[in-house]
Formats: C-alpha cells, structure tokens, sequence
C-alpha cells in the first residue's frame, strides 16, 4: 500500500487529486476520505457520466442523427445515469466489499466510484481531436473521412489506442480505489467488483426469464 499523505488533497504541499489520482489512486483517494468524502461527488458522477454517454454514442442507432442531437442526448442522459450509477454501485460494492472483508462505508465506497472516473473524464478530450478529424461523421461507425485516407485513418487509429488505454487504467485505478476505501488489495476489490456485477445481474435474469415464461404461455394459447 502506498503511503499516506496527511496533507490535506490539493493544498500547496500536494498536486491536486484530478492529477495524483492516476499515479497515487490509493494515497489519493486516502487523503479524499481523511478530509472530505463527501467533495466534488455530484461533479465527477456527472461527468462521468458524460464520458460514458459519449462512448455508448458511437453506435448505429447515433449514426442517423445530427451530431448535435447526439451529443445533447449523451450528456443530459450521461449526467443523470452517471449520477444513479455512482450512488447505486457505491451502495452495491459496499455490500459485496464487506462480504469478503472489506472495512469501508457507504461514504467510502461511494467516493471510490465516483474519483475513479477521473481518467474517463480526461478522456472527453479526446472527442475534440477526433471531431477536428472526422466533422459531421464523429459518430459515424465507418466515416468515410478515413477511407483511402492513410493519415486519417492512423491518426484515428492513434486516438483509439489512447482511448483504450485509459480505459483499461481507469479499470486498475478503479480496482486500487475499491480497494482503499476497503482497506483490502486491488485483486480482492476485483472480487468485489465481480459479485456486484453478478448481484446486479440476478434482477434481470429472473424478468428476462418471467418475460420468456408470459412469452411462450402467451402463444400456447
């Protein structure tokens, strides 16, 4: 574990957590939960949120409406789904967290989802050279701006790569976040990380398979 900075988080005597969070997540997140658990939440749940709608964006249904339409939906959707995201897994990982001996709050837990997005909030940067490149077609699954173009194609290519980069990070900051407001290793906050996902999952088989039962008694008869 790395060790913990008593120093108040973006004071003069230490970097401010929206950049320390990416090479110091578990002294970070410590000094969040040591002074203000509750700081810039709402915030960063939102923008998250955002990053999140903007990603979801990039699919068939996105390609036949205007960008601007596009974008106005991913960040009214992203925001409020961001939000119910970060209070619903923080409450839903507390709970699995604590089944395999995890030490952390609600509050705890819940600043843990919710700083791990930094990296995804960073990466909306990302859709402004993508939108320099691409123009109109920045949603579009197969922009024909890329097409017999090399340059194009490598220099989105290059912003993929980077986007899938920090995704991957923000998944390990995630993890050593999880795992400090736990108090437990970044491998066990994985475990708690896949029993949520199989929590969350039950609800949804038991009506998929409600649904398929109505379904078929339905037109047996």
């Amino acid at each position: 574990m790395e060790p913990a900075d008593t120093s108040p988080p973006g004071s003069a005597d230490t970097p401010s957590p929206w950049f320390s969070i990416w090479i110091r997540p578990r002294a970070t997140l410590r000094q969040i939960l040591e002074t203000s658990p509750r700081r810039q939440i709402v915030t960063l749940a939102m923008l998250g949120g955002v990053a999140s709608g903007l990603a979801a964006a990039r699919a068939e249904i996105a390609a036949a409406l205007p960008p601007a339409a596009v974008v106005a939906g991913a960040v009214a959707g992203g925001a409020i789904g961001g939000l119910i995201g970060v209070y619903l897994m923080g409450a839903l990982l507390r709970i699995t967290g604590r089944w395999i001996g995890g030490l952390g709050d609600w509050s705890a837990v819940r600043a843990a989802v919710a700083w791990a997005q930094v990296p995804a909030i960073w990466a909306i940067l990302l859709w402004l050279p993508r939108t320099a490149l691409l123009g109109g077609e920045v949603f579009q699954p197969d922009p024909a701006a890329t097409q017999d173009h090399p340059a194009s194609a490598m220099a989105l290519m290059l912003i993929e790569i980077t986007q899938g980069v920090v995704t991957v990070w923000q998944f390990v900051v995630s993890l050593k976040c999880l795992g400090e407001a736990h108090r437990f290793s970044a491998w066990r906050a994985l475990l708690a990380f896949v029993l949520a996902v199989l929590v969350a999952a039950i609800p949804v088989l038991i009506l998929l398979y409600v649904l398929g039962v109505t379904g078929a008694l339905l037109s047996a008869g």
